[in-house]
């Protein structure tokens, strides 16, 4: 299953990031499957991204719904990539809140928004709801296989070159 494939390889990526022995080779492995298999977008350059985004009047704006609190690491690297690469990015956790709060702010979020990322971690209603709105407003709505530390630089390359899709 292609989905599953582009986990495992977000996986092994993540224990690559960590320096887990062995994992190196895994990844390769993995990649080429996942790549084989279409459940992977060959690399995107990161250079040429940055240079799109600098060739922009307005900063292309990513909503990224899903995860926890917890997640202040990849919140800080999200940031660190936003300031270095230049885009403006809105994470929305979705954690143990009320439904119906949650979907308000992702609604008000998503009108500014040029992209929404879901997280791997959303539930399928939500997920649903997120879609819904991305078609209201007329903006993509990406599923990232991963977005600890190894995955997440990745997925927002490519939710960047999907911002720059009409």
């Amino acid at each position: 299953e292609p989905q599953g494939l582009a986990r495992a390889y977000g996986l092994l990526a993540e224990l690559s990031a960590r320096g887990t022995e062995g994992a190196d080779e895994e990844l390769a492995a993995a990649k080429a499957s996942a790549l084989e298999a279409g459940a992977l977008d060959p690399d995107v350059d990161r250079e040429e991204t940055k240079s799109l985004l600098q060739d922009e009047e307005e900063p292309v704006r990513i909503l990224v719904v899903g995860g926890d609190t917890a997640r202040k690491p990849t919140l800080d690297a999200f940031n660190a990539l936003a300031e270095e690469l230049g885009f403006e990015g809105e994470w929305v956790f979705t954690g143990l809140r009320p439904p119906y709060t949650t979907l308000r702010e992702i609604a008000n979020e998503a009108q500014d928004a040029d992209v929404v990322l879901l997280h791997p971690a959303v539930g399928p209603d939500l997920r649903g709801e997120v879609k819904r709105l991305g078609e209201q407003y007329d903006v993509p709505v990406r599923d990232a296989a991963w977005l600890g530390a190894g995955g997440l630089e990745r997925e927002l390359l490519f939710t960047l070159k999907d911002a720059f899709v009409d």
